[in-house]
Order: structure tokens, then sequence, then C-alpha cells
């Protein structure tokens, strides 16, 4: 857990997240959680028994079926789950076909399903002109709101 120098957090304190930036107050960022599980699948193939890594496995797999929806706005995703001050921070281009890119090889790698209806999604939305502005003036309006924590 974060609270001993680790990368988990918690969505609603039920679900395990990997957190790329680990701080007390998580915003849960989809691409490095997606980026962390992949390089968890990639070490479940080489080591094919152990079971703390299994079930850590199984607990992110719930944790994506159950919450992908929480990134979906409008056929786009967001870098991260909260809301701040009233608004989404919708995903740069790059970073939306990344997300693409990250759940379709998740979902083919586990056979997961159900995560298909959200790529689906988010490839309209990459392909549609009216999203992707509805999504720029989303991001513009996010970062009018708040500052870049660069």
């Amino acid at each position: 857990p974060i609270s001993r120098y680790g990368l988990q957090s918690k969505i609603n304190n039920k679900f395990i997240f990997l957190e790329e930036y680990p701080v007390d107050m998580p915003t849960h960022v989809l691409n490095g959680f997606l980026s962390a599980f992949i390089g968890l699948i990639e070490y479940c193939d080489i080591i094919k028994n152990e079971k703390k890594v299994l079930n850590l496995k199984d607990k992110l797999i719930y944790t994506l079926e159950k919450n992908i929806i929480k990134w979906s706005k409008n056929n786009w995703s967001t870098y991260q789950i909260l809301k701040e001050k009233g608004s989404f921070n919708y995903c740069t281009p790059k970073y939306h076909n990344l997300h693409i890119s990250q759940l379709m090889y998740i979902s083919h790698k586990l056979k997961l399903n159900n995560l298909k209806p959200t790529i689906w999604h988010w490839n309209k939305g990459a392909h549609s002109l009216n999203i992707r502005i509805q999504a720029l003036i989303g991001k513009i309006i996010f970062r009018l709101k708040n500052k870049a924590q660069r």
C-alpha cells in the first residue's frame, strides 16, 4: 500500500489499484495502472504458479472489469478518475490511443471480452471529429480550471 511506500491504493475502498503517482490522495491514472498491469501479466507468463502474484492478477482483473467505465466520458477516455474543480481530465489523442492499445492487449491476452465494448466506444471516439473536438474542449476546460502539475 501507499502508506507503506508502495503503489497500491483502492477505488471505493474495495478495488486494488496500482498507482502511477503514489500520493495520499490518489487520482487513479489509467495508463500507469494499465502499464503496471501489463507488466504483471507478462511476469505471470514467466512465473507460472506463484499464488500471491496470480491472486493479485485476479484482483486487478476484477478492478479493471468493474471500474473501466469510470474513465469513459462521451466515447473518450480520461486520464484519471477523479474530477477536479468540476471537470474531467480528458486524455489527449496520444493517451487515448495508448489506452485503447493497452486495453486491446489485456483483453486479447486474458480473453476479457467484457472490455470490448469500451474498446469499441473509444475507437469510435478516436475516429469521430465531433468527439475529438468535445474531448479537446473538455481538456481545455480542465486545464483552465486546474494548474498543470509539472
